[in-house]
């Protein structure tokens, strides 16, 4: 049986599913999103409408963002040694120095911060799955 929004109970992946979700998580309107797979964006509106799929959206993003921050932290070594050579080197100008020192300390601050949520959630994932 079809519900009025298009949706059945078993919500089988239709075609062009996967190609769809991927061009979603990235981040593309529904008009870009369908038109790089072939569909209208009213379509788009009506498999999104769909919660497997509105999943499958989410997985994708997380996996994206996975990724990007995968790179991001093994690029942030490298960066924030060449902050802390700025901020070190008395033949850069003092102005340039002052913004490494800064843009040193916004990283640590909000390094702390993103691990300390972590920290948290994972304390609240725990204790709500906890009989």
């Amino acid at each position: 049986m079809t519900g009025h929004n298009g949706t059945t109970g078993t919500e089988k992946p239709l075609p062009k599913d996967a190609e769809l979700a991927a061009e979603l998580a990235r981040g593309r309107s529904y008009r870009d999103a369908g038109a790089a797979v072939g569909l209208s964006a009213a379509t788009v509106a009506r498999r999104m409408a769909r919660p497997s799929f509105a999943a499958a959206v989410r997985d994708a993003r997380d996996r994206f963002m996975a990724e990007a921050l995968a790179s991001a932290v093994s690029s942030a070594s490298a960066a924030v040694a060449v902050l802390r050579d700025i901020a070190e080197n008395t033949r850069v100008p003092p102005g340039v120095r002052v913004r490494a020192a800064i843009g040193l300390l916004q990283a640590a601050v909000k390094l702390r911060e993103q691990y300390d949520l972590t920290e948290r959630v994972a304390a609240l994932e725990t204790a709500a799955n906890t009989p």
